[in-house]
């Protein structure tokens, strides 16, 4: 498991590094095929040449599924409202951008990672914490893409956070579609206004990092213990 998160983390950090100077509708498009390679590669290794077992139930809910396409459809449609027809392309290719990265990392973190390590321990709770760890740290590499040290140091936090969530989503619904859909909807959420802007790199100010860190801790104190309290309760 080590070498598999590894290995996808090396391989991530050569291809943004690879990416980073190209054009932004260039961009996407090879960003959305390195996700797919990288998607591909995780199934290979892990469930081919290590001959671990595919659960095909968390992909098979008609009531996700159907929850999925339509939060899909209405925040591209509110995201959208405002903007020009000639823009509306970009925005396509971000969200599908968003959902193909939304579905690698979940694949990888949520399903593979959280299984592997869990058969190790027996103890959800720790097993949640240390992958929302490693898929928070996994954002480092997009400071060896430009992002700045506020920027990724916010990322990481928020993706710690999210993860854990994330994770209580996955043990609520066992599907793999909705908490895909859910990262995808995040990050296009999150990250839009650089379609517009035609802006890949993205920078924070100083007293921009500031606030986010107060307001991230502020959120901390109040999620971590209503998140214990759903855990202990659903485990129970």
């Amino acid at each position: 498991m080590y070498k598999l998160l590894f290995w996808v983390f090396i391989l991530n950090f050569i291809l943004k590094l690879a990416l980073i100077n190209i054009p932004f509708i260039s961009y996407d498009i090879l960003f959305i095929l390195s996700r797919f390679l990288l998607t591909l590669y995780i199934i290979f290794i892990w469930f081919k040449l290590k001959k671990n077992a595919f659960d095909y139930r968390i992909l098979y809910s008609k009531k996700w599924i159907i929850l999925s396409v339509l939060l899909t459809l209405v925040c591209f449609l509110i995201i959208t409202k405002n903007v020009e027809n000639k823009i509306l392309p970009k925005y396509y290719l971000f969200l599908i951008e968003c959902l193909c990265v939304g579905i690698l990392e979940e694949l990888l973190f949520r399903y593979i990672a959280f299984d592997y390590f869990f058969s190790k321990s027996k103890k959800y709770g720790q097993t949640a914490a240390l992958v929302s760890l490693l898929f928070a740290l996994f954002h480092i590499s997009n400071l060896f893409s430009g992002a700045s040290i506020f920027s990724v140091i916010n990322q990481i936090e928020a993706a710690f956070l999210f993860g854990l969530l994330l994770q209580f989503v996955f043990l609520k619904t066992n599907n793999l579609i909705i908490i895909s859909t859910i990262h995808a909807l995040i990050n296009f959420i999150g990250s839009n206004s650089s379609v517009e802007n035609n802006t890949i790199i993205e920078h924070i100010a100083f007293h921009d990092f500031i606030f986010n860190q107060i307001l991230i801790v502020f959120i901390y104190i109040i999620f971590i213990p209503i998140y214990n309290w759903g855990l202990k309760n659903h485990l129970d």
